[in-house]
């Protein structure tokens, strides 16, 4: 019993020594803390107070780091453009410039549309009775009865169901690829796109990729992957497919294998979105465009757009496809919802130049022969111009079908800024000679494009005159590259 007391005791007083030690190091600690603080205190109010304003720069201080501040410019520096040719008068297939009368080789103008005194009267008819502007977008009071006239103009010289009209052709593809393509979707374009689509799939949200510029092995690469992967997901969370691409490629002359691309839209299940801007009175026997050149039916192209300033001489772009494609951009698509209207003028131009290609095929296969004289020369010329610059290291290059009204002439072998140069100067020796032609512009939002001379086949342009433009272009090519 005693051992136990014994024991006990012992334990308390051990258990009391280990409080007692635990005390006296919590005492210290709060003892530290508290001189710490105290200490912080001391410091906040014995410390030097700095008076509002007193760091202020002397004058001198001032006027010396004005003199060392070099701004940034407002834009980056950017190589100097050729002269612009100031024109004075548009006529069908020449042009008044500098008080010369020119073969028109430069313009889009392809069948005289913009001097066709019928187009003119109409227009300033339509000024008269209805004044300049509409003065307000579409959906407020903004519509004119000659707006829905030319909507249903193009369905019909289409074939579609129903048509749409917006008062600026840039803005019109660029506005309609992100009124259907939403986030999830996919889009794919060709790389030789014009700079509006190449807009159009920046500004959408979808998983935007671009193909080889018509290789629809690449194509069907791109497809093919997009299928197997959506094909991994739940049926709720696929989403649409697009392909976007031009009817003719401005870029470049070419001509989309329309066909191909519906045989692979089908097989994929993707919806095709195609720019018939430099399609429109230019290919198909009676200027319908690349559905007509390739003899589809218009109703296998989802959405035809296309720009009313090029074949019709006027301003404004356009839309046909079904009645729920186009009603769907009359809510959704910025560019017809918040712009002005276009102005009724432009929109009865827009319809009398389709009644004249309607009524005037002749034109149309005018424009075509000259077309293939134009290119067939070029051919030709180019390929003896070659032979003698072969020892230079420099070649002239060609793109474009035969039955393209747009052609584009390269060189080969020089740096960028040089094939500016001398394609430019070449330009300047046809306009001397009586031709007027440029060099192709690019927007900076396209990919980068080799630079080119453009030429432009008219339906008034004679097979001579075809030759003739054609000799010019590439002679004056080599005497600039001989000096």
């Amino acid at each position: 019993m005693e051992a136990i007391q014994d024991f006990l005791s012992s334990h308390v007083i051990k258990q009391t020594q280990e409080g007692i030690s635990n005390i006296k190091l919590y005492v210290d600690l709060h003892i530290v803390l508290e001189i710490f603080l105290a200490m912080t205190v001391v410091h906040l109010l014995t410390r030097k107070r700095v008076k509002p304003g007193s760091d202020k720069l002397s004058k001198k201080e001032i006027d010396e780091l004005c003199e060392e501040w070099e701004p940034e410019p407002l834009v980056p520096t950017v190589e100097p453009v050729e002269e612009n040719v100031i024109v004075e008068k548009l006529g069908d297939g020449i042009i008044q410039a500098d008080g010369n009368s020119l073969v028109d080789a430069a313009t889009l103008n392809f069948l005289g549309l913009a001097s066709n005194p019928n187009v003119l009267k109409a227009a300033e008819s339509c000024l008269r009775k209805y004044g300049c502007g509409s003065c307000g977008p579409r959906g407020f009071y903004g519509t004119v009865d000659v707006h829905l006239e030319l909507e249903q103009k193009f369905a019909n010289f289409y074939g579609t169901a129903a048509g749409i009209i917006y008062s600026f052709d840039i803005a019109t593809v660029s506005s309609i690829i992100p009124a259907f393509c939403k986030r999830g979707d996919v889009l794919l374009y060709d790389q030789g796109c014009n700079s509006s689509i190449v807009q159009g799939a920046r500004l959408c949200r979808s998983a935007v990729q671009n193909f080889r510029h018509n290789d629809m092995k690449h194509l069907a690469s791109l497809m093919e992957t997009v299928q197997s992967q959506e094909l991994k997901r739940n049926e709720k969370d696929r989403h649409r497919k697009f392909v976007a691409v031009e009817g003719l490629y401005v870029n470049s002359g070419d001509v989309s294998p329309l066909p191909n691309i519906i045989a692979l839209a089908r097989k994929y299940k993707f919806r095709i979105i195609m720019d018939d801007s430099s399609s429109l009175g230019t290919l198909g026997k009676t200027g319908k465009g690349a559905c007509e050149h390739w003899n589809v039916d218009p109703k296998d192209v989802d959405i035809i757009v296309g720009s009313m300033s090029n074949t019709l001489a006027t301003v404004g772009g356009f839309c046909v496809g079904s009645h729920a494609a186009i009603d769907h951009q009359r809510l959704a698509s910025t560019g017809y919802c918040f712009s002005a209207s276009l102005p009724p003028f432009n929109a009865v131009a827009a319809i009398e130049g389709l009644k004249y290609i309607e009524q005037n095929q002749h034109r149309v296969a005018s424009l075509q022969a000259a077309s293939k004289a134009l290119y067939k020369n070029l051919v030709s010329a180019a390929q003896k111009a070659n032979g003698s610059l072969a020892r230079s290291g420099v070649k002239l290059q060609l793109t474009g079908e035969d039955f393209s009204c747009v052609q584009h002439v390269f060189v080969s072998g020089l740096a960028d800024q040089d094939q500016q140069n001398i394609l430019s100067a070449a330009c300047s020796l046809c306009l001397s000679k009586g031709i007027a032609v440029t060099t192709a512009a690019h927007s900076a939002l396209e990919p980068k494009c080799q630079p080119s001379i453009r030429l432009v086949a008219k339906a008034a342009m004679s097979i001579d005159q075809a030759a003739t433009v054609a000799q010019t272009v590439i002679a004056s090519l080599e005497s600039v590259l001989s000096e």
